[in-house]
Order: structure tokens, then C-alpha cells, then sequence
């Protein structure tokens, strides 16, 4: 691992996310653990950069934490769509949860087409075994 040299923050609590009026940057507040404000402030390309890393750390936090590699944050899908790109082979599907947290996937035809079997399959398997309510219910509980 490389190591991080420079001004190291240990945040206590993150009290702003803004965009600025340009919508170019990102902006992250927060209050450092003496109470001090800290400002974050990112391009669009250092905060997707963010946003695909901090996945893969959770997991491997979670990994050493728990000893479980199969242990994850699971949020509960509160909506969901898929729209056609007008022009484009792709259909762009976006999950989401119900207090606003959302995430885009663009996928081909045939992807999309082995995802709706696959989640088809299980959804009947889970069925089933336990019940549409106690499966609605239990999808609630992971976390």
C-alpha cells in the first residue's frame, strides 16, 4: 500500500455536501475531531474516482472486520428504471433507494436480457422457498 504523506484529517462528522454554482466542483464539509471545519472540495473526475473506489474499500473493511468475505453494506431498493439511450445499443438502468441514494448502470441488450432471467429465476426461487412477504420483509433486516 502507498503510503499517504501530507495533511492527514481525521473527520468526526460530515456536515455539507454542496455542488458550486458551476456544477464542476463538489464540495464536502465536515468538522475535524477538535471540532475544526474542514472543506473538501473535488472535480466531477475526482469524485467519480471516489465514488468507484469506495465500494471496493467497504467490502475489504468489511472483509477484515468480519473475517466474512461475503458480509456487504446492502441498502434496500426503494425504485428503480431503465430507459433507452435514443441512438445508442444500451439501455441505462438506475437503482435506487427510497431516501435518494442512486446509482446508473448502462448495459447492452444482451446483458439486460440474461439480468432480467437471472433475477426472474431467483425472485421465484426465493418465492418459494420463504414467501413473497417474508422475503419483501426480510430484505429490510440485512443490514
Amino acid at each position: 500500500m502507498e503510503r499517504i504523506v501530507g495533511t492527514t484529517v481525521d473527520i468526526a462528522e460530515l456536515t455539507v455536501c454542496e455542488v458550486d454554482e458551476s456544477g464542476r466542483l463538489i464540495r464536502l464539509g465536515a468538522r475535524d475531531r477538535a471540532g475544526a471545519p474542514v472543506t473538501i472540495t473535488l472535480s466531477l473526475d475526482q469524485a467519480e474516482s471516489i465514488m468507484m473506489t469506495l465500494p471496493h474499500l467497504l467490502k475489504k473493511a468489511l472483509h477484515a472486520r468480519t473475517n466474512d468475505p461475503h458480509y456487504r453494506i446492502v441498502f434496500p431498493l426503494g425504485r428503480w428504471t431503465v430507459e433507452q439511450v435514443e441512438g445508442h445499443a444500451c439501455l441505462i438502468m438506475t437503482l435506487g433507494t427510497a431516501d435518494g441514494f442512486e446509482v446508473s448502470f448502462g448495459a447492452p441488450p444482451d446483458m439486460s436480457r440474461a439480468l432480467a432471467a437471472v433475477l426472474k429465476q431467483a425472485a421465484l426461487a426465493v418465492d418459494s422457498r420463504i414467501g413473497a412477504d417474508a422475503w419483501r420483509a426480510s430484505c429490510g433486516a440485512l443490514n
